[in-house]
């Protein structure tokens, strides 16, 4: 299988382009050090403080290894061991989802799924805090 995601910015170096026109694209928002809050009168999401966020398209069959990879290559500063980052994930109606494992991945691509079948462009909003 080929690669797993395109950065939006090119920032990081990795980039790889879909070969199976099959394939579905997520365009997702990584938050780096970006603090997600829910709000207490709305329950909607807000970011409370960090940086710009990085525009990343994935596959709908991206691995948790290959997903891994793209987090690093927007981390270049970080430590890349297991257990030195958390990573979460916006759910809407659900609230921050954390992602750690295979099963993980693939639940937040099919419930991304499901989502953007009944609402049209959603965008994916993932949380990485090292």
């Amino acid at each position: 299988m080929g690669g797993s995601g395109t950065l939006g910015n090119r920032q990081g170096g990795y980039s790889t382009a879909a070969s199976d026109s099959s394939t579905v694209k997520i365009k997702a928002l990584f938050y780096i050090e970006g603090t997600p809050t829910l709000s207490a009168s709305d329950g909607k999401l807000q970011i409370a403080e960090g940086g710009l966020p990085h525009i990343v398209y994935l596959r709908n069959d991206v691995s948790y290894e290959q997903f891994k990879k793209i987090i690093w290559s927007l981390t270049p500063g970080y430590c890349h061991c297991i257990g030195c980052y958390t990573v979460c994930y916006y759910l809407p109606g659900q609230g921050l989802i954390a992602l750690k494992t295979e099963d993980d991945m693939k639940n937040m691509l099919e419930e991304f799924n499901v989502l953007n079948r009944i609402q049209k462009s959603l965008m994916l909003k993932i949380f990485v805090d090292g």
